[in-house]
């Protein structure tokens, strides 16, 4: 790379870091006119669905249990959304049902983001394999999102165009949506657990029918295979029992259709008043998601982040220590999680006064907020959150506070340096 195309992609960060994502500005202009979270998010565009209440996985192992059952009742079709997609003897139990069901004449289509091409094993330099080949040989339909290309390198932001999102999608009414993706490290790292993450899964045709259309427009994008809505019949469900049912609304990210992920962040910085959890693995932040932060806990609210030891990689692990002392500073309390098992916590949930929920693949970080596709589910559900401040808790029994003078200590030149290029890679 030359001195030109270094110089446009620290210039294009440097745009992109200090004029985009949230303000408080933005947040004291949207508090005056502002009512519930509901409202908010109904005004700015976004739908809603009736689902049932969402069964949670927190581990890569429990949750690939989960997907082969779903796989294996599976009758008419499978969508499979995922970030990360290799070839690895912990995913090829997976890739092998998902063939079995093509071959027996489920319909079965999947989506894979192309940076499964650069995937290194945990702690290591060895890249591990993408799933491509391995998915040809076993004749599966898929699709490589934004391939990699010798044009992508000059225009930046379509290099970064990456499609984080975790979702699947059986029969027209199950949907699955998290963090977990079918790789090495969300499945099998460490061994035989996985990491620490989420996936919940709920039945709701309508919001099937939103999510296959999600699809079927990326699909259609990058596949030869043109894929129509009639190929996946809507199924009418009824939900006899309303106890068991909640509503969700359905947040997608495109950097080409506007800031979704700021809207759902700016949607809980508004909406809370006593206290928020932040779980995230790691978070890499600009001054304007600090400014986030800082607007919460002026309102007196308590603010918890939840990171993570454990990372795969030690930059990530640096990039993310160096927010740290950023975060204390405007009163937030950090939590560090160290699992007993050493897996990495990948998870990405927010949860707000007892209340208001949200999951998916959306990190706290600048990606997620602008050229990352996501894909996240928001509830106000006081049931929804209880399952989920359950889970924290345990999260909190294995973890340390931090306190100001250790957070200084990760701010070092070399931290740094990782923080700034984790903004757009990480």
């Amino acid at each position: 790379m030359n001195l030109h195309r270094v110089s446009s992609f620290f210039l294009i960060i440097f745009l992109f870091l200090f004029f985009s994502c949230s303000t408080v500005g933005n947040l004291e202009s949207e508090s005056e006119h502002f009512d519930d979270i509901d409202t908010f998010l109904s005004e700015k565009g976004y739908p809603s669905f009736t689902t049932t209440l969402p069964d949670f996985y927190y581990t890569g192992e429990s949750w690939k249990k989960a997907s082969l059952d779903l796989i294996d009742k599976a009758q008419k079709s499978i969508l499979v959304s995922t970030f990360l997609g290799v070839d690895d003897v912990s995913t090829e139990e997976i890739w092998q049902a998902l063939a079995d069901k093509a071959a027996s004449g489920v319909k079965v289509y999947i989506l894979i983001d192309s940076s499964s091409n650069f995937q290194p094993a945990p702690m290591t330099l060895d890249f591990v394999q993408a799933a491509y080949v391995h998915l040809k040989d076993l004749e599966l339909k898929f699709a490589e999102y934004n391939p990699l290309s010798m044009s992508n390198l000059f225009f930046i932001p379509a290099l970064l165009d990456r499609d984080h999102r975790k979702y699947w999608v059986f029969d027209s009414e199950t949907v699955a949506v998290g963090g977990i993706n079918v790789n090495h490290t969300s499945l099998n790292y460490p061994e035989n657990l996985g990491n620490t993450d989420i996936m919940g899964v709920v039945k709701s045709a309508d919001l099937a029918r939103y999510i296959t259309k999600i699809f079927i427009d990326t699909y259609n994008r990058y596949s030869a295979e043109y894929l129509s809505l009639s190929d996946f019949p809507y199924v009418d469900n009824e939900f006899n029992d309303t106890r068991s049912v909640s509503t969700a609304f359905a947040i997608d990210h495109y950097w080409q259709d506007g800031l979704a992920v700021k809207d759902l962040f700016d949607a809980f910085a508004l909406s809370v008043e006593d206290e928020l959890w932040m779980v995230q693995g790691y978070t890499f932040l600009t001054p304007q998601l600090i400014d986030r932060i800082q607007y919460i806990t002026d309102k007196g609210v308590k603010v918890n982040f939840i990171l993570s030891k454990n990372a795969t990689q030690e930059k990530y692990e640096l990039a993310s220590m160096y927010s740290v002392a950023d975060l204390l500073e405007t009163g937030a309390t950090v939590y560090l999680y160290d699992s007993p098992e050493k897996a990495f916590l990948h998870q990405k949930v927010v949860v707000g006064d007892k209340r208001y929920v949200t999951f998916g693949s959306a990190n706290y970080n600048f990606r997620s907020h602008t050229l990352s596709r996501e894909l996240n589910l928001v509830y106000d559900d006081e049931r929804i959150a209880a399952d989920l401040l359950s889970f924290i808790d345990t999260l909190v029994d294995h973890s340390v506070k931090m306190d100001i003078e250790e957070a200084q200590q990760f701010k070092t030149f070399r931290a740094w340096v990782n923080h700034v290029i984790m903004q757009v890679w990480g």
